[in-house]
């Protein structure tokens, strides 16, 4: 016997089935390397798949694990358990790494290399571009990348992403969390996005309030629009932390004083010691002097002591 289904039907049955589809839950694939150190070849994780753009990626065994390709784990579900969690090992992508929000979810991606307190390392390495940010977030929540104790992150480009249109869900944005743990990239891009539009988040966060761990940015080639926006900026919670960029865009002392003087680069407001600039000769260092004995010394040498000021709102 056959059966025709009406119109009206066949439509309520497709929608369900889409709306069972994009609500499904994202799926937490651990990585077992027993097969080799491919990342694209599915009987290394376990259960078999390779993670797919919406999935939880867990690397947390010390293997070495490769993609000869890119990889994308996006927030496409509302939940925060999408990303990466590469918490013992290393991983090496030929390509690009992007995590974002997307599709109008309402939460964001977390990142982590490393484990905070924990006592295992991990390094992440992309060759390509490595990209967090959202897309579309109706939320206000912002993709995170998190570097913990002892554990480090090397990218050719590092964006920030942030929505491209002028409406109501541009939002959100990005943090960069470095606790005791290092980052390098060739070239840093605040934003995909022109100064007229809103003021997402891009955040940059060196060291912690809570136990000084400190925690360094180094970056040949800093992005031009760093001050285009009162949310993108580098904040130092602890004395420890240390931040190294590139002259391109920012050749002289008073570029730095702009960045200080205007909260660009700030500290948290338990520290009390002024910040101090080293210029390196093709790039300058921003960090905390850490103690008011060492004042005297960095008159005599390249070491430039600046005060925070804060700007008046």
């Amino acid at each position: 016997m056959k059966f025709t289904l009406s119109p009206q039907f066949a439509i309520a049955g497709a929608a369900c089935l889409l709306i069972g589809t994009l609500s499904a839950p994202a799926a937490v694939v651990v990585w077992n390397g027993s097969i080799s150190d491919d990342w694209s070849t599915a009987d290394n994780w376990s259960p078999s798949g390779v993670p797919g753009s919406s999935d939880q990626a867990v690397i947390n065994n010390g293997d070495s694990v490769n993609q000869n390709g890119s990889i994308t784990l996006n927030d496409v579900n509302g939940t925060s358990d999408d990303g990466l969690q590469l918490t013992s090992g290393t991983l090496y992508v030929t390509g690009d790494f992007t995590s974002f929000t997307s599709g109008g979810s309402n939460s964001s991606p977390i990142n982590n290399v490393g484990v905070d307190g924990g006592a295992t390392t991990a390094s992440l390495t992309v060759d390509g571009t490595l990209s967090i940010g959202n897309t579309k977030n109706t939320s206000g929540s912002a993709s995170s990348l998190n570097i913990f104790s002892g554990s480090s992150v090397v990218t050719n480009i590092f964006q920030g992403r942030h929505a491209g249109s002028s409406s109501s869900d541009n939002t959100g944005g990005w943090n960069l969390n470095v606790t005791g743990g290092s980052m390098f990239a060739s070239t840093f891009s605040w934003s995909t996005v022109a100064a007229s539009d809103p003021d997402p988040r891009g955040v940059i966060t060196l060291g912690s309030t809570s136990s000084a761990e400190g925690g360094s940015l180094t970056v040949t080639t800093m992005s031009a629009d760093w001050d285009d926006r009162s949310n993108q900026y580098v904040l130092f919670n602890d004395e420890l932390g240390s931040l190294t960029f590139g002259k391109t865009n920012y050749e002289n002392i008073a570029d730095v004083e702009n960045l200080l003087f205007n909260d660009f680069i700030r500290k948290d407001a338990s520290i009390t010691n002024p910040f101090e600039v080293t210029d390196n000769g093709d790039s300058w260092t921003v960090s905390i002097v850490p103690e008011p004995s060492t004042y005297a010394l960095i008159f005599g040498g390249l070491v430039l002591p600046l005060l925070a000021l804060r700007r008046r709102r």
